[in-house]
C-alpha cells in the first residue's frame, strides 16, 4: 500500500503510470512463461545459422541484411491472443524486426541494445497478435541493424474484469 510520513504531499503516481507505463492500466494478465520456438528450428538460409554460446541452444539465427528472414510454425488449438516475445541479440541502439504473420505484416518490433553480441535479451513487452486455431506462420525479418535471433515465447494474454477487482490504491498508512 502507498504510504506517507506525516503531512507529505500526495504524489502524483497516477499520472506516472498512465504516461510511462501504460500497459498497467489494461485490463488483462499476461503470464511470465509460454512454449518456446527456437529460431533454428525454423525455416531460413542455412548461411544465416550461427553458433552462439551464450544462446539456449547454442545457436542462432543473423539477420544482417534485406531479405535475411527466419520463419516459425505455431500450432495452436484454438484461436487466442497471445505476447510474442524475442529473445535477441543486436549491439545497436534502434534496431528492429519486420514481422509478419500469415503473410499479412504486423509492426515492426523495436529492440533495445544488448552489452555485446554473445549476450542475449527478451523485448520487454513483447508483440500482442492474435494467433488462428491451426498453424500460424510468424515471419521474422531484417529491418534495420543487424538481429541475432534465438528463440521466441508464446505468452498467454487474459483480459479480466476491472470492476470485480478491488482497488486498494486510495488507502495508505500514515506514519509518524
Amino acid at each position: 500500500l502507498p504510504y506517507r510520513i506525516l503531512d507529505e504531499p500526495l504524489s502524483e503516481w497516477r499520472k506516472f503510470i498512465d504516461n510511462n507505463m501504460p500497459i498497467l492500466k489494461r485490463a488483462i494478465v499476461q503470464s511470465n512463461r509460454g512454449y518456446e520456438i527456437e529460431a533454428e528450428n525454423g525455416t531460413f538460409r542455412l548461411d544465416l545459422l550461427s553458433n552462439a554460446t551464450s544462446a539456449s541452444q547454442g545457436k542462432m539465427v543473423m539477420l544482417a541484411k534485406d531479405g535475411d528472414a527466419v520463419t516459425l510454425h505455431i500450432e495452436m488449438p484454438q484461436a487466442a491472443r497471445k505476447n510474442i516475445v524475442l529473445r535477441y541479440t543486436s549491439c545497436v541502439r534502434g534496431a528492429s524486426c519486420a514481422l509478419k504473420l500469415n503473410n499479412s505484416k504486423t509492426q515492426a518490433l523495436t529492440l533495445e541494445p544488448t552489452i555485446n553480441e554473445g549476450t542475449f535479451r527478451e523485448n520487454r513487452l513483447g508483440i500482442e497478435l492474435s494467433l488462428k486455431k491451426g498453424t500460424n506462420t510468424l515471419t521474422i525479418s531484417h529491418d534495420s541493424c543487424s538481429v541475432g535471433v534465438d528463440k521466441i515465447r508464446i505468452r498467454s494474454v487474459e483480459p479480466y474484469d476491472q470492476q470485480a477487482v478491488p482497488d486498494f490504491s486510495d488507502f495508505y498508512c500514515r506514519i509518524g
